[in-house]
């Protein structure tokens, strides 16, 4: 085979891998890009995808890196808003999904972390108060006063607050509970 052949056939693979390494180049400027728009889209969670997309193709990559770090940051943030307006709501279960979510982006999270402990707190409150309101109807006043007082102990907040009799008393008539705030 002649040099020029040689030459030839080096250079079909030599664009074949100047070819492979661009479209590989494009796809993490793809990424990037794809999340820069999710980015300004507020799609925090998309956006994080994209970059550790991004990140798959060229793990040394500077800008995917601060950009990933800026979403997840931006991320928690939006995890921790959806999550206190949740918690505000009484919808315990999705405020506890939000406000983890929200410190697996950014374990720094102070407010993220007290709210996650309140929220853990108010369901467990939430619990002893309905269980408190069984025992009362099944006229087990004892035993509903112990449910109220770890509501209470729990939330200082709770409806359970509202109990003004002891162990040994009935409870206020029912007009009671439905007119108080």
């Amino acid at each position: 085979m002649s040099g020029f052949q040689k030459f030839k056939e080096n250079t079909h693979g030599d664009v074949f891998i100047f070819a492979l390494i661009y479209l590989c180049g494009c796809a993490g400027n793809k990424n990037i890009r794809l999340g820069q728009e999710y980015a300004l889209s507020g799609d925090w969670d998309s956006s994080i995808q994209a970059f550790q997309d991004a990140l798959q193709d060229d793990p040394d990559n500077q800008e995917a890196k601060l950009l990933l770090a800026r979403s997840k940051k931006n991320a928690s943030m939006d995890h921790l808003t959806k999550g206190e307006t949740l918690l505000a709501a009484k919808r315990y279960d999705e405020a506890l999904t939000e406000l983890q979510t929200s410190l697996a982006f950014d374990s720094t999270n102070l407010k993220a972390e007290s709210l996650l402990e309140k929220a853990k707190s108010m369901k467990e409150s939430d619990y002893y108060v309905k269980k408190g309101l069984a025992f009362e109807k099944s006229q087990s006043y004892s035993q509903a006063k112990e449910a109220f007082q770890k509501a209470l102990d729990l939330n200082s907040e709770t409806k359970a607050r509202r109990r003004p009799w002891s162990a040994t008393e009935k409870p206020m008539q029912p007009q009671y509970r439905k007119n108080t705030p």
